[in-house]
């Protein structure tokens, strides 16, 4: 597992909001931090989902996806003290 204080493998608490609204809608997600791989899984307001993708400790930058039964959304965030940011 990772080491690196930002990214502790465990339980994360989240949001996002639509573009068009500032409303959050929250996720109860389990991250496990690897080698440059993150892998996990979660639930939100629409469905349960998975999580894979890469980050980087050099630069600081993440890539997810999150995959719901139906479908399937890409994020490219930041990485800092405050959490991921997309």
């Amino acid at each position: 597992m990772e080491s690196h204080e930002l990214l502790p493998s465990g339980k994360w608490e989240g949001f996002y909001c639509f573009q068009n609204s500032p409303k959050q809608h929250k996720m109860a997600i389990e991250l496990l931090f690897k080698n440059g791989k993150v892998n996990g899984s979660g639930i939100d307001d629409v469905a349960p989902f998975k999580w894979s993708g890469n980050y980087s400790l050099e630069n600081f930058k993440i890539q997810l996806v999150k995959t719901y039964s139906s479908h399937s959304i890409s994020y490219f965030g930041d990485i800092d003290e405050n959490g991921i940011w997309f």
